[in-house]
């Protein structure tokens, strides 16, 4: 997949030090996991969701990791925590590779905001082959939602509205309430990684409007819903690409747009009509 990221040390430590994110994700494996399940884990970096599994009762674990360097960290991981015979390291794309067995626990964080950046769908399209009648998938689900916002437009005279940010790191007002506009429920059955929707969100606040919000969701479990923490599903401000289209203002009212993309792809290739 062209878009798709091979994340450094850096994003992996910080991944992996988002207490919340961690503690939920273990939660629903353990609320998951059968006493000798076969694990299948989708983007592994350290491979520590698979030890969760492990340590919760799984037989076995198979660990497909993209990145060289840190299939030989998840092995190296492994044996310092005693699983190095109950874990198969996969070195390859998780969207193409096979796998040696069908799986009764499929695991794949691969998720971003609004399902950018990382095949979470190609991911799960490839590798539901190897699931069972009753394999369960952690996420169960993911969903996200859209708002439009006015938002700061230059820092030091210099314009910047011009990309995407993290939404906490730049001044920006909601305008709108919030609308699903996407879902896809994990149960085995192949899923379109195409998202495009036609919505309509009201006007709270008579601004100028110039970006749009996206929040996400994932149910990783029946009982553990998660959103933002640390590193996981920041809301994502996406500026309006075309300087002559906006600011859009409304006084009360609604906005109307479509927004259209493949999930995994940038940001920047997220097609977004506004009006």
């Amino acid at each position: 997949m062209a878009n798709q990221v091979d994340f450094t040390p850096y994003e992996i430590k910080a991944c992996l030090f988002d207490e919340e994110r961690t503690a939920n994700l273990k939660k629903a494996i353990c609320e998951q996991i059968r006493e000798g399940d076969v694990v299948l884990e989708a983007g592994g970096g350290t491979g520590i969701l698979s030890m969760f599994a492990l340590q919760c009762g799984a037989k076995h674990a198979y660990i497909i990791e993209l990145s060289p360097r840190f299939c030989g960290r998840i092995r190296a991981i492994a044996k310092a925590n005693g699983f190095e015979d109950k874990i198969t390291v996969i070195c390859g794309d998780a969207c193409s590779t096979d796998v040696p067995e069908k799986v009764d626990l499929y695991i794949s964080e691969l998720l971003c905001t609004g399902l950018f950046f990382e095949p979470q769908i190609q991911a799960y399209n490839n590798l539901r082959r190897f699931f069972k009648d009753d394999t369960k998938c952690i996420p169960m689900n993911v969903k996200s939602t859209i708002s439009f916002a006015n938002a700061e437009t230059s820092t030091q005279g210099v314009i910047i509205d011009v990309d995407s940010y993290v939404a906490s790191d730049i001044f920006h007002e909601k305008i709108t309430n919030d609308e699903l506009y996407m879902q896809f429920i994990f149960l085995g059955q192949h899923l379109d990684p195409t998202i495009t929707f036609d919505g309509q969100c009201e006007v709270l606040n008579n601004m100028d409007i110039n970006s749009a919000i996206i929040t996400t969701t994932a149910s990783l479990s029946p009982s553990i819903e998660v959103g933002a923490s640390q590193f996981l599903f920041n809301p994502e401000l996406l500026f309006f690409k075309y300087l002559d289209l906006y600011p859009i203002r409304r006084d009360g009212g609604y906005i109307n747009y479509n927004i259209e993309y493949i999930a995994g792809c940038d940001t920047l290739d997220v097609k977004l009509a506004v009006w």
